[in-house]
């Protein structure tokens, strides 16, 4: 019992460490790009934080997969950028923490993946439907 409380405790301790390297080495990068931690990142703003080298480094030394948080923008910023007020800097270090794949997968993180799988369905459906629709107009005219 005793070595499990001791490993839990080297774990907590392990990733408050990694929490704030990574908050102090993306304040570092924010700041020497000339922007400040305090503007909130628009979704243009967050992709071309993460290809910045310090950004990109920063992300694969902790277990990111730039490419697919680049390519997971749009998800990220769905969720948080309901409002229209850009991603804050806490959500940053929170989005580049959470997409770690050490993380294991979540019921919250398959309940998300179906969501966006359904939106991707409809918006195909719906794209092969006005198609359609076009087509067989185009056939009754003729």
């Amino acid at each position: 019992v005793l070595t499990e409380v001791i490993h839990l405790v080297a774990n907590t301790e392990k990733e408050g460490m990694l929490v704030s390297m990574v908050a102090t080495r993306l304040r570092q990068a924010i700041t020497s790009i000339g922007r400040s931690t305090e503007d909130p990142l628009s979704k243009l703003d967050f992709q071309e934080l993460m290809v910045q080298p310090e950004v990109a480094s920063l992300c694969q030394d902790v277990g990111v997969n730039v490419v697919v948080l680049v390519d997971m923008s749009d998800v990220i910023f769905e969720s948080i950028d309901k409002d229209g007020s850009g991603m804050n800097f806490e959500s940053l270090v929170e989005v580049v923490l959470n997409m770690r794949g050490t993380n294991p997968a979540t019921v919250k993180d398959v309940k998300e993946q179906l969501r966006v799988i359904k939106g991707l369905v409809n918006d195909s459906t719906s794209g092969v439907l006005h198609k359609l629709t076009r087509g067989f107009e185009k056939l009754s005219k003729e």
